[in-house]
């Protein structure tokens, strides 16, 4: 026998495969963080542009635990969530998303908790008789009642004067000829929820 014959070549040799390519995943927004909007008491959040990303999900649920919905897909990174209620907590998440479909969106984010606040009140301080300023300013919803506060210059040292249900305050026995500072605080039943201070509106006593 020839022992020196090469073997015969397999006839069923398989076909070399293809290489996986795997998918491109973009990173999760960092750098989450929620505040309120100061005039209308919104929460907003705000977060890190993550590369190769087009949009954004913003996702909401009233528990860290609980079901997160979509709120709203936004191309920048910021989001103000005006449907939030004031005094009430609100957990939020967001997803990076492009629109290549070869890459993947993100994970979520870090979950970030904020409570939406009272609407800041407008006040207005008029004096009519003499040593006596009157403060007057809007109903707020959702405020159980309200801080006053005086300064003798507008960016002096505030006090709390004067903690009251109604939409008025009447501050007397004031210096005739001198001029005073005030601004005011909508009081929530969660303390968590207080506005922020109206601006400030100065009056001169008679």
């Amino acid at each position: 026998a020839d022992t020196d014959k090469p073997a015969d070549e397999p006839t069923d040799k398989p076909a070399d495969k293809e290489p996986v390519v795997e998918k491109q995943q973009l990173k999760a927004p960092s750098k989450v963080s929620a505040s309120n909007v100061a005039s209308t008491g919104k929460v907003k959040l705000t977060w890190s542009k993550v590369k190769g990303a087009s949009e954004y999900k913003v996702y909401r649920a009233t528990s860290k635990n609980g079901k997160y919905t979509l709120m709203k897909t936004v191309k920048g990174t910021s989001y103000i969530n005006t449907s939030a209620k004031a005094g009430k907590t609100y957990y939020y998440k967001v997803k990076a998303v492009s629109k290549n479909k070869e890459v993947l969106s993100s994970g979520y984010s870090k979950i970030v908790k904020r409570t939406a606040d009272l609407k800041k009140p407008v006040v207005t301080a008029k004096s009519k008789a003499k040593k006596q300023v009157k403060l007057t300013w809007k109903k707020v919803d959702g405020a159980k009642k309200y801080t006053v506060y005086r300064a003798t210059s507008k960016n002096g040292k505030y006090k709390a004067i004067k903690t009251t249900t109604k939409l008025t305050y009447t501050n007397k026995n004031l210096k005739a000829g001198k001029t005073y500072y005030y601004k005011v605080k909508a009081i929530a039943k969660n303390s968590a929820a207080n506005s922020a201070f109206s601006t400030v509106d100065k009056c001169k006593v008679k």
